[in-house]
């Protein structure tokens, strides 16, 4: 049976060079196909496109006729934004870490395995 990953593991494994180049870009694909024929009909990366994801989540913020719930479900969109970022950002810091620590071991001639 194999074992479940989450996208968490998935992205430290491509960022830390566990993954192979092959299967980081099998996940993109699989990724694009997936959003691109749930989401959106239109060609990914275009305004319609994009805009067509965030009507998917509008529609979720103004789905109660109780305008109090609507404005929690407001909040909670704006909150899931926010921590999305903030995890996109510190995933980015730590990719850029790495590169500079192997930059760093390469310009000076040591080994990868070594201090």
């Amino acid at each position: 049976m194999a074992e479940s990953v989450d996208a968490s593991d998935l992205k430290s494994a491509v960022c830390y060079g566990r993954a192979s180049s092959s299967l980081a870009l099998g996940i993109t694909k699989f990724l694009y196909k997936t959003m691109s024929t749930e989401t959106s009909n239109a060609d990914y990366g275009t305004v319609e496109y994009y805009k067509d994801c965030f009507d998917d989540i509008i529609a979720d913020i103004g789905n109660s006729s109780d305008p109090s719930e609507n404005i929690q479900a407001a909040f909670v969109v704006l909150q899931a934004f926010e921590q999305s970022i903030n995890e996109w950002l510190s995933y980015h810091q730590s990719c850029a870490e790495s590169y500079e620590t192997m930059l760093d071991k390469f310009i000076y001639g040591k080994r990868l395995d070594r201090n």
